[in-house]
């Protein structure tokens, strides 16, 4: 078993310091977005005290204010920074990232319903985009506001991809 470390850890109003700017395209035409992360964490992976392999998160925390138009803007742009030689390659030195959502809200069935409206919406924009494969990037959980301290995010199967049903462990090579 691998030992792990957190590498980095950069939160949004540091990365809003040096945001990185994508183009995606909305009705037909191009446009330029601000996208920042509301955390980036890199975690590090050693075996034997000896670098073992990076695993970089984005972080998004939704509270359910965007809508199905906003949110899948905010899927595209996070999609651009992360392709091969974008910018998340550029601001970390790391090829990609996985992308991960945590919704938390006061009733449990809201954020069940509100994480299984996000996967489906990410995945009509990999359908939109022929980049179905990429749904093993993104994560989704929920939890109620007052649990978040008491969610095993890290060690248990709480997280669920777009294309997948059943709960996946945040690392999945766990």
């Amino acid at each position: 078993r691998a030992d792990v470390k957190i590498q980095t850890l950069r939160l949004s109003h540091d990365l809003d310091n040096e945001p990185c700017f994508v183009e995606i395209t909305e009705h037909g035409k191009r446009k330029k977005v601000k996208v920042v992360f509301d955390a980036v964490i890199i975690f590090e992976f050693l075996k034997g005290g000896q670098h073992y392999s990076f695993y970089p998160l984005i972080v998004e925390i939704d509270r359910g204010m965007e809508e199905q138009k906003k949110f899948k803007d905010h899927v595209r742009a996070r999609l651009e920074c992360v392709k091969k030689d974008g910018e998340f390659k550029k601001m970390f030195g790391l090829d990609s990232a996985n992308i991960v959502y945590l919704t938390t809200g006061e009733l449990p069935q809201y954020g069940e319903s509100r994480r299984k409206t996000m996967r489906k919406w990410t995945s009509e924009v990999l359908a939109e985009r022929r980049q179905e494969s990429w749904s093993p990037v993104f994560r989704f959980a929920n939890t109620v506001a007052g649990d978040i301290y008491k969610t095993p995010f890290f060690s248990s199967p709480v997280w669920y991809q777009p294309d997948n049903p059943s709960p996946v462990s945040l690392f999945l090579f766990q």
